[in-house]
């Protein structure tokens, strides 16, 4: 899927965009706006939910994708960790950070029946400098969940 714009950052001329990026690219959807901004333009009406905020809303009709709800992210303390940091939810171990995880996944589910959601993005894979939101560490070599449980999660089973 290509995203021209995240969250209306420098967000302009949007349509016709979109409608390059498609003309460029036919065989991937287009999200005229990760979150915020959207102007009714594209494959996707995307709205950016974070922790502790994922609700339901109204399913959409036509021809764009139900929703994508980006739920957030959460962060645990890196092996890389700086003095400056940044999270939306802090936790202090992978079994707590997980636990979140699992909860918050848990509540999207039933988001896919009852109001369409077709698809939902965890901010980040990687934390990136100061901000510490990844699954991974910056430089990859810590993953800051428990993947046993967190893989059957992301299928729907506990």
């Amino acid at each position: 899927m290509w995203v021209p714009y995240n969250e209306g950052w420098g967000q302009w001329d949007t349509a016709r965009i979109v409608e390059m990026i498609k003309k460029r690219d036919p065989t991937r959807l287009v999200d005229n706006a990760s979150g915020w901004s959207d102007r009714g333009v594209g494959d996707v009406h995307d709205m950016h939910k974070y922790p502790g905020r994922v609700r339901r809303s109204r399913r959409q009709t036509g021809r764009r994708a139900g929703r994508i709800r980006r739920p957030g992210s959460a962060s645990a303390r890196p092996h890389l960790a700086r003095r400056e940091e940044w999270g939306y939810r802090k936790f202090t171990d992978a079994e707590a950070l997980t636990a979140a995880y699992m909860d918050l996944v848990a509540k999207l589910f039933p988001l896919i029946d009852e109001k369409g959601l077709s698809a939902a993005v965890y901010t980040q894979t990687t934390d990136v400098e100061t901000e510490v939101n990844g699954l991974m560490t910056y430089d990859r070599a810590l993953v800051k969940m428990n993947l046993d449980k967190v893989a059957p999660a992301n299928r729907g089973r506990r």
